[in-house]
């Protein structure tokens, strides 16, 4: 695995409080400000545990200011300036596109990003050893894994010819994303058939569109929206027998009487 694929930032966060099990606990609980771009999903509580086995408790050590957006980016703006003016101690983003809204509203409040893409050459660090100012986290290459999305369907599908691309055009990581698969599906000698969704309606559309189209696979974008009504889409992609690809997928799907859990 490459060094920009998933590597932890060190900086400023290190220094919010001490995270060691058996620390001094505050005269009062710590308030944590959490954007979310969908809803409340896995890697929320993967923090709770992890900050438990640090020895730090929900309730007693600090507070979380939790804001989901649902999959509507616009709000983000909203959320960040809310949690500045309670003046939190740790801004934590579990979606790339809330960044730039968190960063335009302060360069004061420590910020830890769940997973950023390309936060370099996007301008949100100044380099992934050294982040430096207010902002650490974790780095993803997802753009880069589109074309590996696209090696894996045609290994697995070897007379593949049309593939549909499930994005959300609302999304700030749409133009990347979309430039990486259309490199990808070149490469790959198979069409590309843009399958765009804002919302749950358009997720609908979508699959019809792609069945019109006599589309013979998915690739699905991450986005947050996808992320929210991910057990939709998956349950549209065997409704419509289409073999699909994600980037993450994790609900639990009932389907003709039985019940498989995915991840």
């Amino acid at each position: 695995m490459r060094r920009r694929e998933s590597i932890t930032l060190v900086g400023g966060a290190a220094a919010v409080w001490p995270l060691a099990a058996g620390a001094q606990q505050p005269d009062k609980p710590r308030q944590i400000g959490w954007i979310a771009g969908a809803g409340q999903l896995p890697v929320y509580q993967d923090f709770l545990d992890g900050m438990r086995d640090l020895g730090y408790v929900e309730g007693r050590d600090f507070v979380i200011e939790r804001r989901f957006a649902e999959g509507k980016y616009e709000r983000h703006p909203e959320f960040a300036a809310d949690l500045v003016r309670r003046n939190v101690d740790l801004i934590i983003i579990d979606t790339t596109s809330a960044i730039p809204a968190v960063r335009q509203a302060t360069s004061t409040i420590p910020v830890i990003m769940a997973y950023s893409i390309d936060p370099v050459g996007n301008g949100i660090v100044a380099s992934l050893a050294r982040p430096g100012g207010n902002i650490t986290g974790m780095a993803s290459a997802l753009d880069d894994i589109v074309s590996k999305h696209f090696e894996l369907l045609v290994a697995l599908m070897p007379t593949l010819s049309r593939v549909g691309l499930l994005s959300n055009p609302a999304s700030p990581n749409h133009r990347p994303f979309v430039n990486s698969a259309k490199a990808a599906a070149q490469n790959a000698k198979v069409t590309l058939v843009a399958l765009d969704a804002r919302n749950q309606r358009e997720i609908e559309t979508a699959f019809s569109t792609a069945t019109a189209e006599r589309v013979e696979a998915i690739a699905v974008l991450a986005d947050a929206l996808f992320n929210l009504h991910r057990q939709r889409v998956a349950e549209l992609a065997i409704t419509n027998r289409l073999p699909s690809i994600f980037y993450l997928l994790a609900a639990r799907i009932r389907y003709s009487g039985w019940t498989n859990e995915l991840r």
